[in-house]
């Protein structure tokens, strides 16, 4: 594959091989409020906690996310992905029981990056859920 009177690659393949490889940057628009970094919660007031239409959704697990708390700068429940992103998701979306696959958008882009291979490889269609 490599010519060795100058050692470059005859061809595309061949620098492929023999190169150090490429960093995949997605050009992907984010359009919810994720972070590294924690985000700010607030502790429940009374109010809330005796309305009937507030539900205390701390602590539950949907999907890859975990509830943390209220979002403090807008209206929503903080939650955090297993790759350690925090993300705002509404109680709409914690509650209904057909989400069983939520995650952070990264996450979200990644399964269906994985899950595009794995038919381009192999023409078998499978579930997010797997990834």
């Amino acid at each position: 594959m490599i010519n060795n009177s100058n050692s470059t690659p005859i061809n595309k393949t061949a620098a492929l091989v023999i190169g150090k490889g490429f960093h995949y940057e997605p050009n992907k628009k984010v359009q919810t409020i994720e972070s590294n970094n924690p985000l700010p919660t607030r502790p429940l007031n009374s109010s809330e906690l005796h309305s009937k239409d507030f539900t205390d959704c701390t602590g539950l697990r949907v999907g890859r996310l975990t509830v943390v708390g209220v979002y403090s700068l807008g209206s929503g429940w903080v939650c955090k992905c297993d790759c350690g992103v925090q993300c705002v998701r509404r109680q709409r979306s914690i509650l209904n029981k057909n989400n069983t696959q939520d995650r952070c958008e990264e996450c979200r882009h990644l399964a269906f990056l994985k899950k595009d291979e794995k038919y381009r490889r192999t023409g078998k269609n499978v579930d997010i859920n797997d990834y």
